[in-house]
């Protein structure tokens, strides 16, 4: 899972692609660099369950269902 990633930047891309091409493998969803986990970190949740709707919530079950996906032998 790449983590604390900006979303579309060059460096981003790069590591994906270096990290590919060392037949590492990576889930195709990440954990972008949101400002709801260090304020969810403040009351010790999840942003799934400080702001259930938010986006940073949307990423985790997105990658959740990857690996979850992946665990029943599908496509990541």
């Amino acid at each position: 899972v790449l983590t604390m990633t900006t979303r579309g930047t060059v460096i981003a891309r790069q590591i994906r692609h270096e990290l590919t091409a060392a037949r590492y493998p990576l889930l195709e969803n990440e954990m972008v660099h949101r400002v709801a986990y260090p304020e969810a970190s403040i009351s010790g949740l999840a942003p799934s369950f400080s702001e259930p709707d938010g986006a940073a919530a949307r990423d985790i079950a997105r990658i959740a269902g990857e690996i979850a996906r992946w665990n029943r032998g599908g496509e990541a």
